[in-house]
């Protein structure tokens, strides 16, 4: 092993490594907590269902195939994943979190072959396993680690030993050879990962030609040729002859198609983003640049003067070193080059397909920032050790924006916002709103659209969640209101409604029941009800729920007055108001009010409704004290939406202007099996 190596891993520093290597897992799992995935959705949910159909290891292994792409490496741990974790999301978790921690490890390795500091080097070793472009690797339980992750694992160590080998002043040819097959190896571990690190061929030609300090005879440059180009051969070889698949295929099964429009936006978008800048819709980066406050705005303009002032003086010591001819410092400025190359080709795949993800700009923003450390390492080198001093503060400034940016914009990104949605699929499962013996699921839209329809059909695995979570498949068929015009009833797939096997609900901000809405009247009053508003209302409660005085508030209440020492006074006419649900069998409401002297003649009168036609009122009132109990028996499910509670007013006193009938301690709802 060379010497470089050895400084990083030598005997002087094990113990320092073994700690760091226990505390960085233990960062990066507090700091992605906030957005820990506890469902399963989206992609995962199709690997999960193309996984169960399959029968042999060589079929599992091969189960990318499925979506044409040639990633074996990454079949090996999607298997191995399932096999271990099964449906434990907290696995999987655990386990991109470890690929994360190793990232960090990996590319602290590379930055103190410059820097020389174990703790520095773990400072920038952070900026990747924190960054805001690794969201994706934390999030998703089969594509996060195991795909994005472990590709960049192998990535990060093709990088090493080629920036070892160039760093290494006496380094033999045998060792250079021995460490451009190393990173050859590490190279095709990458590529059959994810197929971007292609690249990662035609960047090792250019070096073993082209760097001018390499000591390799042409045997050996042909012979780490033939490896570089016979890697891309077969990977050809794979696909066209084994797989019938094209060599090239974009995000989403979708073919590439050059653009040339297309793909300069998506690098300009690109490299703003690596530089601080978040440039795109809101869905993939989260939060834009021009989002951001005016303090947030300056932070990052901060930054990119830092930037600048780095690049300045880099030039400046590179001009001075030529003019003295300074070897060492010449042959670091090909490899600051050759790393320049090397961010446009890990640019290049992520700007030639449908859409700019930020976990595409992962190695281009690695690359980026150990740039930025050769050129404060080499500023260093020449007696600048001011910059080198304030490295911390330039990480934590760095470290600062990237989370800002996350934790401001990651619920904008269509990772968190499917998660939510997914995840209230799964608590209706859970509580019984849509349930097992549901065959035929009907998702009511105001007015359909498809592609709020492809968004829930890809949320929700095209039904595979529910095998998933209970093992009973259901179909999902969007419809209408079937009195908006778009079709006649008879037409409608509601025509063949089946009340034992059928279930029509309304997804948006919770899962409603509505079937009972449907077989009351075809959905002509839930049609008039739906909206906006509605879908901002607390779902009517399905098991129980305490509401006290401090928190009517929370709810659409209309006719409560301010709450005064745990007390809120009616105007005899209050309403809590709730988006439409389904309540079987039986209600029960219990009234905790405090009756003064005034008062006390007042008898509180509670019914419930849905919409403004359909009212039902108590079968048995009871009292005890000043607490009531209103008992409702319903024949069969039935919607609800408000809480109505009435009551005679009283007199409220010569200076209380207001309308006064009983206050309110608490509202207890209990809704029967």
């Amino acid at each position: 092993m060379t010497e470089p190596t050895l400084s990083i891993i030598g005997r002087r520093n094990r113990y320092i490594v073994l700690m760091l290597a226990l505390v960085v897992p233990v960062i990066i799992y507090f700091y992605f907590l906030p957005w820990k995935t506890t469902v399963a959705y989206g992609d995962d949910l199709y690997i999960f269902r193309t996984y169960a159909s399959l029968q042999r290891l060589v079929q599992k292994i091969s189960i990318p195939v499925a979506f044409s792409k040639c990633r074996p490496v990454h079949g090996v741990g999607i298997h191995l994943l399932i096999s271990i974790f099964e449906k434990n999301t907290e696995g999987y978790y655990f386990f991109n979190i470890f690929i994360q921690a190793v990232n960090s490890l990996l590319f602290a390795c590379i930055v103190n072959i410059f820097l020389r500091s174990a703790a520095v080097s773990l400072l920038f070793g952070l900026t990747i396993g924190l960054t805001r472009f690794a969201f994706f690797n934390i999030t998703q339980l089969l594509n996060g680690g195991s795909l994005e992750g472990l590709a960049l694992t192998f990535f990060l160590s093709t990088l090493f030993f080629l920036v070892n080998l160039l760093m290494n002043p006496v380094a033999t040819p045998r060792t250079q050879q021995l460490g451009f097959t190393w990173a050859l190896l590490f190279a095709n571990l990458a590529i059959y990962t994810h197929e971007r690190y292609i690249v990662l061929f035609p960047f090792v030609l250019l070096l073993v030609w082209l760097f001018p300090s390499l000591k390799l005879s042409i045997r050996g440059k042909l012979w780490v040729s033939f490896l570089a180009i016979a890697s891309v051969a077969l990977n050809v070889f794979i696909k066209k002859a084994v797989y019938g698949m094209p060599f090239f295929m974009g995000t989403a099964s979708t073919g590439i198609t050059l653009s040339f429009a297309q793909a300069f936006d998506f690098l300009t978008q690109g490299i703003a983003s690596i530089f601080s800048i978040n440039k795109g819709p809101d869905y993939l980066v989260g939060l834009p640049f021009t989002a951001l406050s005016d303090i947030d705005k300056l932070l990052v303009i901060v930054l990119l003067v830092i930037f600048a002032g780095i690049l300045v003086l880099y030039i400046r010591r590179v001009r001075k070193a030529i003019a003295l001819s300074d070897t060492d410092a010449i042959n670091r400025c090909w490899l600051f080059i050759s790393l320049i190359i090397l961010f446009g080709f890990c640019l290049l795949p992520a700007v030639l397909t449908i859409r700019l993800e930020q976990r595409w700009l992962q190695a281009s923003y690695a690359v980026f920032i150990l740039l930025l450390i050769m050129a404060v390492s080499e500023l260093k080198s020449a007696g600048n050790t001011l910059i080198f001093r304030y490295l911390p503060l330039l990480f934590l400034l760095l470290q600062w924006v990237d989370y800002n940016y996350l934790r401001k914009g990651a619920v904008n990104s269509y990772l968190s916002y499917s998660a939510a949605a997914a995840a209230d699929v799964e608590a209706a499962v859970h509580n019984n709103i849509i349930h097992p013996e549901t065959r035929r699921l009907f998702i009511w839209e105001k007015k359909r659209d498809s592609n709020t329809e492809e968004g829930i059909k890809w949320e929700l695995g095209e039904g595979y969640i529910f095998n998933f979570y209970e093992q009973t498949p259901k179909q999902l068929i969007f419809v209408d209101s079937v009195y908006s015009k778009h079709y006649p009833f008879a037409s409608s797939p509601l025509a063949t409604f089946n009340r034992q096997t059928d279930q029509v609900i309304y997804y948006d901000t919770a899962v409603l029941d509505i079937t009972a809405a449907f077989l009351q009247d075809s959905l002509r009053t839930f049609s008039h009800l739906a909206g906006d508003a509605l879908s901002s209302y607390h779902p009517f409660p399905t098991t129980s729920l305490t509401i006290s005085a401090a928190d009517i508030g929370k709810y659409a209440a209309a006719g409560f007055y301010q709450n005064e020492d745990g007390l809120r006074w009616t105007n005899g006419q209050a309403t809590l108001n709730f988006a439409p649900a389904s309540v079987k069998d039986s209600l029960q409401i219990t009234l905790a009010t405090f009756l003064p002297p005034a008062a006390k003649a007042v008898v509180p009168r509670v019914y419930c409704s849905q919409g403004d036609s359909l009212r039902y009122y108590p079968a048995r009132t009871s009292r005890n004290g000043d607490v009531f109990t209103y008992q409702f028996y319903f024949p069969a499910a039935t919607l609800m939406q408000s809480i109505h509670l009435d009551g005679d007013s009283i007199n409220a006193g010569p200076n209380d202007k207001r309308r006064l009938s009983f206050p309110v301690r608490s509202i207890e709802i209990k809704v029967g099996k």
